[in-house]
């Protein structure tokens, strides 16, 4: 029943966020002239591995590593800010569901 009701729940958030994805996409290879969409592993539930996706919201060459603080101090777009506060960039994960 929760496998059913997780896949009902994503298709329709899915089918519902699309366009602000599609948008957002084309925001970001407009803005970084790179691949709109960044991909990270991660490790989930038992250790399974999965990949987590988001909008591309930093410069392709920019370290994945760097603190908030040191991102504030570069030159990132105030777009990407507005995206980045809202939580918008990680829209994109409910097609992990």
């Amino acid at each position: 029943m929760k496998r059913a009701t997780d896949l009902l729940v994503g298709s329709m958030l899915s089918l519902i966020s699309a366009p602000l994805i599609a948008l957002l996409a084309i925001w970001s290879l407009l803005a970084f002239r790179a691949f709109p969409f960044f991909v990270q592993e991660r490790r989930g539930v038992n250790g399974t591995v999965f990949k987590l996706i988001k909008i591309r919201t930093l410069p392709a060459g920019k370290l994945t590593t760097a603190t908030k603080y040191q991102l504030r101090e570069s030159e990132i777009p105030r777009s990407a800010w507005t995206i980045r506060d809202r939580h918008l960039d990680e829209l994109p994960q409910v097609w992990n569901v």
